[in-house]
């Protein structure tokens, strides 16, 4: 017998090797297996094979490592289509798939009980013990605690964690030693859980409005026609009530679900919901979390050791790869967020998009859910392919926010800018928090300032790896490189002339955070963007700090529009919405839509109405209009006008390949090779196919940043339209790649193909 294994390399192959008489095997299994001369690989069995594959020198599977198949069919299946799909191996899949715990090594968590020696579970025997520790206090306090403990826990035979016996009363280690010298009580070590819960109170779902319980019998409903449904639901209007009922029923049925958040940042407050109606069932999976969690709740979402799998997992967008045992519902909430798509390192994958491909294989239901869809979920719901429902109004009848448009450019023009706020924003923060309510600041970038300058010569520090300037950050005095990490002091003199007057241009959150607090120094000032939430305690105290009212202004980056639900938020404001619009990009008008609906959603609650004010250069704008008037569809049908007619998705699909090189010259001339090579294949493929719309190519060109971290970069960007013919086209383009990779006059020539690039 013979097996195909995948291994964590990118290559494009799976491996065979022969299994040892005895070996019981199965898909799914983890292996140890040799590869090269010295190299020993953690692999995953794809398939059993019965005969000999045609492969010289087959090597034994040197070790078993799984009594059971840790991941299953369904998400074998999903990792090719992924492999498939994305043009990368299946060996990066796996890398991907897996936490590093399970490639690497994996100690399970045990912790110390303590209980009555065997002697003593007898009641007399515990009495007679007691009146003999009348001289030994200390020693009797803990015992009768024990005691206490253990009763409520059960009987005189069972156990309860140590911790729990030291907590809650003024415990003496020298007289507990003294017991387990006696033999009057015995410790023991039980295997557990690093993630378990806190016992909490378990409460019932709320009540649902009438609006909620119409929207929730309606998805219901379309389920049993579309597999995937869009629920386009106004900010605050309680969708997360609607996905907590749709858990339930799934949880009845003993089926899994799976509820994917954009931010990590969200789960702080999400997990707390989900926590209080299904208690310890609910499962977390992101990489704040430590190799040891991810990998218990890894086992546990396929079966826990310790009895019953989760139910239900939260998580950001590597959750999933998990290998549900049964999976009935996946929920992605804040559908639009392109932080759903993988960047690097391969497979590049857009979570909603592998999402419904996973939930495919399990025959479960997909709910997207957002107040602004993506224009392709809305495009594909408008078409039939998505079921759609609508939640119009927020939960209670509270109003929108009231959104209003302040001029930069005619502030600055009549020097009545205070700092980098107009008088209309300045205004009404004074307002707002003499009011006793929070303010949210938006700034679409971190750091202190995006760069300094020489005022004499006008010399700016550049990174040495990238074709990029340092953006500097005042805390640590430092020059750093937001695209390879490269980080400097600031110089005390400018190298280009001597002279020592450098300043700073623009502004980041970080130096937003020392103006506000300059303006308020009454108020509470705080910071969420990259540089402060370095862990998950950073995130989950900045937002219990905003929550409880211990922060009055909280400034951040893209992390505040995300769907965080705080009560007393009475204003939001939006530092320079001009940003968002005029970055060179397809989506831009749509993310900036997006991007201020959402962050503007985050004012006003319950009785109150917010106020949110967008600073722009751009007021007459009709993303500016349109973000007044909240008309999603007007901004929808404007952008769909002019996709189509130049060809970009939802329409057609996009292809980017990026070739980096060190040597420039050499990258130009390989750069140009394959475009050319693609245009005349494509071509003559096309031709053959008899297809009437033929593939687009654009490039090679470099890149708004064209040298990351010493290697240059080109790209060139494939538009495919959406028709049968466009899987050969990506076959074709992958062999047309492997030909240039293999050319030897390039060298060490990457070439990497994004397939959906958002």
């Amino acid at each position: 017998m013979y097996a195909e294994v995948i291994l964590p390399v990118p290559l494009p192959t799976v491996f065979s090797y022969r299994i040892p008489e005895g070996m019981e095997l199965q898909p799914g299994m983890r292996v140890q297996v040799p590869l090269g001369r010295k190299t020993v690989y953690k692999g995953i069995v794809m398939r059993i094979l019965t005969e000999e594959p045609a492969v010289k020198g087959i090597r034994d599977i040197e070790a078993l490592l799984d009594p059971n198949p840790l991941v299953g069919e369904q998400q074998m299946e999903f990792w090719k289509w992924l492999a498939d799909y994305y043009m990368c191996t299946l060996g990066e899949v796996y890398r991907t798939a897996m936490p590093r715990g399970l490639k690497e090594s994996y100690s399970p968590k045990y912790e110390t009980l303590v209980r009555l020696a065997e002697l003593y579970q007898d009641e007399d025997a515990l009495n007679e013990v007691m009146d003999t520790l009348a001289r030994a206090p200390k020693q009797l306090i803990i015992l009768q605690r024990l005691v206490e403990l253990i009763i409520e826990g059960g009987g005189l035979d069972s156990g309860i964690r140590k911790k729990s016996l030291a907590a809650g009363m003024e415990f003496s280690p020298s007289a507990y030693l003294g017991l387990l010298r006696k033999k009057i009580l015995s410790e023991y070590s039980e295997r557990t859980v690093r993630m378990s819960g806190d016992g909490g109170k378990i409460l019932p779902p709320k009540l649902l409005t009438k609006p909620q319980q119409n929207a929730l019998d309606k998805v219901k409903e379309l389920f049993k026609e579309k597999p995937v449904v869009l629920l386009k639901g106004v900010t605050s209007s309680g969708k997360t009530e609607i996905y907590i009922r749709l858990i339930i029923d799934m949880l009845e049925k003993n089926k899994q679900v799976l509820y994917l958040l954009p931010e990590i940042a969200l789960t702080t407050q999400i997990i707390e919901r989900l926590k209080v109606v299904f208690g310890d069932n609910v499962g977390i999976y992101h990489s704040k979390y430590s190799d040891a969690e991810r990998v218990e709740t890894f086992l546990r979402s396929r079966e826990n050791p310790l009895g019953g799998e989760y139910g239900v997992v939260l998580g950001a967008r590597s959750a999933i790869f998990l290998p549900f045992r049964d999976l009935g519902l996946i929920i992605l909430d804040e559908e639009h967020e392109q932080t759903y798509k993988q960047w690097d390192p391969a497979p590049r994958y857009h979570a909603r998009d592998a999402a419904i491909v996973l939930a495919e294989k399990f025959s479960a239901n997909v709910l997207l859910g957002s107040a602004t869809p993506s224009f392709e979920s809305y495009h594909n719901a408008r078409a039939g392919k998505f079921g759609l429902v609508e939640l119009k109004e927020r939960f209670g009848g509270m109003n929108q926010p009231e959104i209003s448009l302040s001029n930069l450019r005619e502030a600055y023009r009549k020097k009545k800018m205070v700092s980098h706020f107009t008088p209309e924003l300045y205004e009404l923060m004074q307002k707002t928090l003499g009011e006793d309510r929070q303010v949210i600041l938006f700034q679409n970038r971190r750091g202190f300032s995006p760069y300094i300058e020489c005022f004499d010569c006008s010399w700016i520090p550049n990174c040495i790896n990238c074709d990029v300037s340092l953006v500097y950050h005042k805390l640590e005095n430092s020059l750093v490189c937001h695209y390879c990490g490269h980080s400097e002091h600031v110089p005390s003199a400018c190298p280009e002339c001597n002279e020592s007057h450098m300043v700073t241009r623009g502004f980041g959150t970080e130096k937003l955070e020392e103006e506000v607090e300059l303006l308020f120094p009454d108020w509470k000032i705080s910071r969420m963007d990259m540089d402060t939430t370095r862990s998950r305690r950073k995130y989950e105290k900045i937002i219990r700090d905003f929550e409880s009212g211990n922060t009055q202004v909280l400034i951040g980056t893209q992390i505040v529009t995300k769907g965080l639900d705080f009560d007393n938020v009475g204003l939001v404001g939006v530092l320079n919405a001009d940003n968002l619009l005029n970055f060179p990009d397809f989506r831009s008008y749509e993310r900036s839509f997006q991007l201020i609906s959402q962050v503007a959603g985050r004012s006003g609650r319950k009785d109150q109405q917010g106020r949110v004010i967008v600073q722009t250069s751009q007021p007459e704008h009709p993303v500016m209009q349109q973000i007044v008037k909240g008309d999603y569809h007007a901004a929808y049908l404007n952008q769909m006008e002019d996709r189509q007619g130049f060809n970009y998705p939802p329409y057609y699909r996009l292809l980017r390949i990026t070739l980096k090189h060190k040597d420039k010259s050499l990258l130009d001339k390989a750069a140009s090779d394959l475009a050319a090579k693609l245009r005349k294949e494509l071509k003559s493929s096309g031709s053959a196919l008899t297809t009437i719309k033929l593939p687009e190519i654009l490039g090679p060109q470099s890149p708004l940043v064209g040298r990351v971290q010493q290697m240059h970069l080109m790209t060139i960007l494939i538009k495919l339209p959406r028709t049968p013919e466009m899987g050969n086209y990506k076959d074709l383009i992958g062999r047309e790649i492997e030909k240039i990779r293999s050319d030897k006059q390039y060298g060490k020539l990457f070439i990497i193909p994004d397939v959906d690039p958002y």
